[in-house]
């Protein structure tokens, strides 16, 4: 297959709104100092629940094989820890935005655009919550920094709900209401954020204390 044959369409779409977001020209991202504070709280969960892995791989190794949950728990915890700081500063969403109102136009069910968009929220609330409480199951043998975690978690899906639905409810314009940049909404997320990556601590600082013990 030639490159000719190729529709980069989509990928020079992305290209060309990443670029104006990363310059900082678009609106796109929070290049607040609140925002970029978030950020960082995000590298230092993904660093975090990354270094929760290796301890938990490392005592696999060994022959404790009680490590599995931590070790798959964290691995999907630093991921998304990782995918939100760097869609924090990027708004990949607006990629999909832009898309979906192309496709309505040429596709013609821009007049029920509504009922499409309420489909999508719904599968992303849908899709978050069920990947919490499958987290949750595997924190029972992982650790109550697991658990510190897992509460995070469910306050960041609580997070993105509200600023998936924020076009069908305007809350969103009322929590971002505050005082320099710091109000509910970014309260709520930097919460959210901060439970992770103690969680993660936690859980690097026990594993490191418990004593070794024999695989049964």
């Amino acid at each position: 297959m030639g490159w000719h044959m190729v529709d980069v369409g989509p990928v020079a779409r992305l290209v060309g709104l990443l670029i104006p977001s990363i310059l900082e020209s678009s609106g796109a991202g929070d290049p607040t100092a609140a925002g970029w504070v978030i950020t960082g709280l995000y590298a230092a969960a993904a660093c975090g629940a990354f270094a929760a892995v290796w301890r938990a791989r490392a005592a696999f190794l060994q022959g404790d094989d009680r490590a599995w949950n931590p070790f798959v728990f964290w691995l999907l915890t630093g991921a998304a820890m990782l995918f939100l700081g760097v869609n924090k500063q990027l708004d990949l969403q607006l990629f999909l935005l832009f898309e979906g109102k192309r496709m309505a136009v040429s596709q013609g069910w821009y007049p029920v655009r509504r009922i499409v968009q309420f489909a999508f929220v719904a599968a992303v609330g849908f899709g978050c919550v069920v990947g919490v409480a499958a987290l949750r199951g595997m924190a029972g043998r992982a650790g109550w920094g697991a658990w510190m975690a897992v509460v995070g978690l469910a306050v960041l899906t609580g997070f993105i709900i509200v600023r998936a639905t924020s076009p069908f409810h305007g809350l969103d314009d009322v929590l971002m209401r505050g005082w320099h940049g710091l109000s509910a909404i970014v309260v709520l997320e930097a919460l959210g954020v901060a439970l992770v990556m103690l969680g993660a601590l936690v859980a690097c600082r026990r594993r490191r204390g418990r004593p070794r013990s024999p695989s049964r």
